[in-house]
């Protein structure tokens, strides 16, 4: 396997952040999920837990800020 960081550096920060974000404005991400899915089983990885920026951030005030 490749260590892309394409990958290793889009997949948990870019693709979550997508599905964190899709999911805060209550559409769906199901495209994106199955990506973030079929690349951490590929690289024997759990992507979606490895995003520690996300944590620090509330997504879903944001959005509603937003829509305000």
């Amino acid at each position: 396997m490749t260590d892309s960081r394409y990958v290793l550096e889009d997949a948990p920060f870019g693709l979550v952040a997508l599905v964190a974000l899709r999911r805060a404005t209550g559409r769906e991400a199901i495209l994106h999920e199955a990506g973030l899915r079929l690349l951490s089983s590929l690289y024997g990885r759990d992507f979606a837990t490895e995003n520690d920026m996300l944590e620090g951030l509330d997504i879903q005030s944001l959005v509603d800020e937003v829509r305000l």
